[in-house]
């Protein structure tokens, strides 16, 4: 809901009301990033598990170079992914912390302070972020092919 004030002119909002609307926006949006990471974590770790396991008994089935191929490309993108994710989530950390520094100095001088430039990292947490979730989808593909690779083999 918009505030309104008799003095403001029909239609404008104070500012206060912009700030609440943009930080509800950035919560959201942020949950949803927070909630995409860690169901990538979850499912790249299980996929590591149980294949890692699974191919890697003794028991287990004579695989040919092309579907061991495929598990050890499965394998290391399902690694970068968590990496990068885990990287993507360290800088979300220290961005947060470096925004609400600038934050703190902008209303502390009334608007005169705390503008520092943090294009740069956020574009590093944008491009892990798509390196991790770019890496999980080859990641679970390749498992994916194997999988129906070895089906073919019985």
């Amino acid at each position: 809901m918009e505030l309104i004030n008799d003095s403001l002119p029909k239609g404008e909002v104070l500012l206060d009301d912009k700030y609440e609307k943009l930080n509800a926006h950035h919560e959201k949006v942020g949950n949803k990033i927070d909630a995409l990471i860690k169901s990538i974590f979850l499912l790249s770790g299980m996929a590591l598990t149980i294949s890692v396991g699974i191919f890697n008994k003794t028991d287990a089935l004579k695989l040919s170079p092309a579907i061991k191929c495929f598990l050890k490309v499965s394998w290391g993108s399902l690694f970068i992914s968590i990496a990068a994710l885990v990287f993507s989530l360290s800088f979300i950390v220290i961005e947060n912390c470096r925004l609400g520094k600038n934050w703190f100095k902008f209303t502390k001088t009334n608007g005169h302070g705390g503008t520092e430039d943090h294009f740069s990292l956020v574009i590093w947490i944008e491009t892990l972020l798509f390196i991790g979730v770019l890496f999980f989808i080859i990641g679970i593909s390749g498992l994916a092919l194997a999988s129906i690779s070895i089906l073919d083999m019985r």
